[in-house]
């Protein structure tokens, strides 16, 4: 059983400020960029 994208809330996840990016993993995963207005704008 996997997790359902759809109930995902990216406002909850684990955050980094985008002058702080040197702090996120090393390994593959996923991030979004939001905007102030919690909008995402990207996903990589």
């Amino acid at each position: 059983m996997g997790i359902n994208p759809a109930t995902i809330d990216p406002l909850t996840l684990p955050s980094v400020f985008l002058h702080e990016r040197s702090q996120l993993p090393s390994q593959p995963c996923i991030y979004f960029a939001i905007d102030l207005d919690g909008q995402i704008q990207y996903i990589q």
